[in-house]
């Protein structure tokens, strides 16, 4: 859904936004079955905390670690600085996981609680909210596994994959004529594009967004013109849905149901994972 030009809600956040609040009654539920020490109430404060140091931390990991002009970004408008602005992407997931590291230490000290503990309930956040991400990057073509036989029953043409191709196997761009066509590109324009990519990248990748808009509208001519120019791939994100979040989810959910010593759960999941 898309409110503006940059502003909409994306599968992704919505991934994360489910996540947060699923790990919410999961600590909700902990508290009331006395598994976890944390009140209702506190367990509401802890959530807030974590969310804001995933967000903050991811952000400033991006920012630190990938795009560091962004650091230097300073706007005349809102947000007025460009690490802020975080509906134009970038988020690392290496700094979420150390702003959860720095969230759970700051809430350990201020209430008293153990930290092991803490990183056990934050575990079952994460697990649901990667089961809910995966699907999200599968939904969104990405992270898209390795080349399969045509005839594997779980294989999957991902128009995504042709924005590697611009970049890494410019070679394979020929394989869209008939696409272009069905997107009136003239020959002429076309070939002179493939011919000199990176003078024409940015052309290349417009081409690119009007493919895969044109796919998710539906568009028969076009779905069937590309279909044949793209390799059958393995669903990794899917796979990974389920061996990083929900199968592990399970085992360390039925381990849960007796209390355990402080930090067993978070560990086993660090083990599964």
């Amino acid at each position: 859904i898309q409110f503006s030009g940059s502003i909409g809600i994306r599968w992704y956040g919505l991934a994360y936004v489910t996540g947060f609040i699923c790990a919410f009654f999961f600590m909700k539920w902990f508290s009331q079955k006395k598994i976890s020490p944390l009140t209702v109430e506190q367990a509401s404060d802890f959530l807030t905390t974590l969310i804001l140091g995933v967000l903050i931390g991811g952000r400033l990991g991006y920012a630190l670690f990938y795009s560091q002009e962004l650091l230097t970004d300073f706007r005349g408008d809102f947000p007025f600085w460009g690490v802020l602005a975080v509906w134009e992407g970038g988020m690392a997931s290496h700094g979420g996981f150390l702003g959860v590291m720095v969230a759970c230490l700051y809430f350990s000290w201020k209430h008293k609680i153990q930290f092991p503990h803490l990183g056990d309930l934050t575990v079952v956040g994460a697990m649901i909210g990667i089961f809910l991400g995966r699907i999200a990057n599968f939904i969104n073509g990405e992270l898209m596994g390795k080349i399969c036989a045509p005839d594997f029953p779980l294989a999957v043409k991902f128009p995504q994959d042709i924005y590697r191709w611009i970049g890494y196997s410019p070679n394979k761009l020929s394989r869209l004529k008939e696409v272009a066509a069905e997107l009136n590109i003239s020959p002429t324009k076309w070939n002179q594009w493939i011919d000199n990519v990176p003078l024409y990248k940015s052309q290349l990748y417009n081409f690119t967004d009007q493919i895969i808009a044109q796919v998710q509208a539906g568009n028969h001519q076009v779905i069937e013109a590309l279909r044949p120019a793209l390799e059958p791939r393995h669903p990794s994100q899917l796979y990974a849905s389920l061996t990083e979040g929900l199968i592990p989810l399970v085992i360390t959910f039925i381990l849960w149901k007796k209390p355990r010593k402080p930090g067993v759960i978070g560990s086993l999941y660090l083990i599964i994972y």
